[in-house]
């Protein structure tokens, strides 16, 4: 395998039913300025999947896992209700590369469809609101621990399961930033890859430890730019425990 570090907007997408199908449709026709790219569609089921990947022109479609040993990807998601197949994408890929399964589907599915209409709705202001309404509703009911923090890092918001996860309520967490919520500064690392976030605008991921309910909990973090009128105006921190693993 190459040694040539991750591609941090690098996004490789794994599957094997109709999921994919419906994964490659949405990421693949998001507008360019997305700090996301699909480079490689693997569809284990060898169908629909890998022929919408190749009408959309993305540079790798395969039909084998061992057909990303040679990628170096920021980002891959599993889109198959098989469970075991979470653990045998990460085999395949460099251990830097975050891997997330069927569960943040729905989020992604909603990032798709809201980038795809606020590029046909930029000037209707009525829409646009209803569309940061659903990306709310998303951002609430998704099953990963979500945040959202303004330039200054302050939380503008965290999700009910990240609130469950951490035992805070929102009183505890709008308008703080780490130090209150973390006062060891256990957590400068992930304040480090936000601040590059905000400065770069680039989608990144990081692991690393933080203190939850008197314990270490291994985190990996996704964190996307929340871009307005091509300015940086925050960021959505999304949030895996990986304890287990």
């Amino acid at each position: 395998m190459s040694t040539s570090r991750i591609d941090p907007a690098g996004l490789v997408l794994v599957g094997d039913n109709s999921l994919l199908v419906d994964l490659v449709s949405g990421l693949t026709g998001l507008p360019r300025a997305t700090p996301l790219r699909v480079y490689a569609v693997i569809d284990l089921a060898g169908a629909d999947g890998a022929a919408v990947a190749r009408e959309a022109g993305v540079p790798l479609v395969g039909t084998r896992l061992q057909d990303l040993a040679a990628t170096r990807p920021g980002l891959a998601i599993v889109a198959s209700r098989e469970p075991a197949l979470v653990e045998r994408v990460r085999a395949v890929l460099p251990p830097e590369t975050v891997c997330l399964g069927p569960e943040v589907l729905p989020l992604l599915e909603g990032f798709a469809r809201i980038a795809t209409e606020n590029r046909a709705l930029r000037r209707d202001s009525h829409r646009l609101k209803e569309t940061r309404l659903r990306l709310n509703r998303f951002v609430e009911t998704a099953p990963l621990a979500i945040y959202i923090k303004d330039r200054d890092l302050r939380y503008r918001r965290m999700n009910a399961h990240a609130l469950h996860v951490l035992g805070l309520t929102e009183q505890d967490v709008v308008g703080r930033t780490d130090h209150a919520l973390y006062p060891s500064g256990s957590s400068r690392w992930l304040q480090h890859v936000e601040q590059e976030t905000l400065r770069t605008g680039r989608t990144l991921h990081a692991t690393g430890l933080l203190p939850v309910r008197g314990q270490e909990m291994h985190v990996q973090i996704t964190l996307f730019p929340i871009i307005e009128d091509g300015e940086v105006e925050g960021l959505y921190g999304l949030v895996e425990d990986t304890t287990e693993l």
